[in-house]
């Protein structure tokens, strides 16, 4: 079995939760196997919450082979090529790490409005209110969240999107690339619409 704790009594739950529904909603849309929880996946711990996934046999990274990479790919691959008619996943919680993420749709339906109204803005207010981030930088910030309509290329469609593509969020098997594994599945669905 693999288990995540979480000792966040407020916010573990709603945060495991989360994850959950993003992996039925992945398997459900783009039919990309995921791990399969023990029982209902989701069992508190007194003093916070354990999610938790069946046990698979893994090869660790450093053991990865080109046809586990390809798998990889293959598996992102599938994920943007779920299409919705819009950006967001409204009604549905996102968390980017232990903080909430604000997954609802933008009035313009564009990528760079989403994107900086519901990813950027958002944690640059963050950052400047817990003073972690000097007010001139912000505000050069803000200039470039300004200028996003112009960096980007093309408007892209919204798509089933995995916000921590990263290496640790994927199991190879001994019998190859096994079942993705999203340890932060939310942040996906900040990208998807359902």
């Amino acid at each position: 079995m693999f288990a995540k704790l979480s000792q966040d009594i407020e916010f573990g739950r709603e945060q495991f939760t989360a994850e959950l529904d993003g992996l039925q909603l992945i398997t459900r849309l783009a039919a990309v196997p995921t791990p399969t929880p023990v029982a209902t996946g989701l069992v508190s711990a007194g003093t916070g919450w354990l999610l938790m996934f069946e046990a698979l046999p893994e090869r660790i990274s450093e053991a990865r082979t080109p046809k586990d990479f390809a798998g990889i790919g293959h598996t992102l691959a599938t994920l943007h090529q779920v299409t919705a008619e819009r950006f967001g996943a409204a009604g549905r919680s996102g968390f980017f790490g232990p903080l909430p993420q604000d997954n609802r749709s933008v009035p313009s339906n564009r990528w760079a409005d989403f994107y900086a109204e519901r990813r950027v803005r958002p944690m640059l207010r963050l950052a400047v209110n817990s003073g972690n981030l000097p007010a001139d930088l912000a505000e050069r910030t803000e200039r470039l969240i300004d200028r996003l309509p112009d960096l980007y290329g093309p408007e892209p469609p919204p798509s089933l999107l995995h916000g921590d593509a990263q290496q640790n969020n994927f199991i190879c098997t001994t019998g190859g690339f096994g079942r993705q594994f999203v340890a932060r599945l939310a942040d996906a669905l900040g990208q998807n619409a359902s």
